[in-house]
């Protein structure tokens, strides 16, 4: 029986094809892995923030309980420990942030950092929806970020005033609670908007 042999071009253009097959599978496992990975870290994320935005409405039930007792000196103490977590969810999303650019999906980090959305993908080809939403949450996220600091500071600001039971530092104080409050209901909004993304992706 005779064989026919593939000519020399044919075996190369042959094993041209399986390299590249191989390549594409072992990409597309590898970016699946990633979104594995990630989709864990949102899903533990996610918990950790309904978690403390409990505690922070806690926080702020006790805060105007002493408020209306007249309970200066324990309205102060929880006062500072409502600091502490409003610190803590803004180094939380801090580096939420910071790790954006690496879960770019193929952007490169660089255009991640422009100042416009047209920037972000104008050299990086068409971007698709998914790649437009994470852009508007990553710069919604950034938006927040700058108003946190903006509220702990000013809560901070009132400190002096909180402590001689100044009126009209306690209420200044429960406006900026709440709209950091408000913040922390966006921050877990936006995080639940992409795990929901990411199960309609599978």
């Amino acid at each position: 029986m005779l064989t026919r042999r593939l000519p020399h071009s044919g075996v190369t253009l042959a094993l041209a094809v399986v390299a590249l097959l191989v390549t594409d599978m072992a990409r597309n496992a590898s970016v699946a892995s990633v979104n594995d990975r990630e989709f864990i870290m949102d899903k533990h994320e996610v918990t950790t923030d309904h978690k403390e935005l409990a505690e922070f409405k806690r926080l702020l039930v006790a805060i105007d309980d002493a408020l209306r007792k007249d309970a200066v000196e324990r309205y102060v103490t929880l006062n500072v420990r409502l600091q502490t977590v409003m610190q803590r969810e803004l180094e939380q999303t801090r580096t939420r942030v910071s790790n954006m650019p690496g879960r770019s999906h193929g952007i490169p980090v660089d255009l991640m950092r422009a100042s416009t959305m047209d920037d972000a993908f104008g050299s990086a080809g068409a971007p698709t929806a998914g790649d437009r939403d994470r852009e508007r949450r990553r710069r919604a996220a950034i938006k927040r970020i700058q108003k946190m600091e903006k509220l702990l500071q000013s809560v901070g600001e009132l400190e002096y005033g909180l402590q001689r039971g100044d009126g009209r530092s306690t209420t200044r104080n429960a406006a900026l609670l709440d709209q950091f409050l408000k913040l922390m209901r966006e921050d877990i909004a936006d995080i639940e908007e992409e795990i929901r993304e990411r199960k309609e992706g599978e």
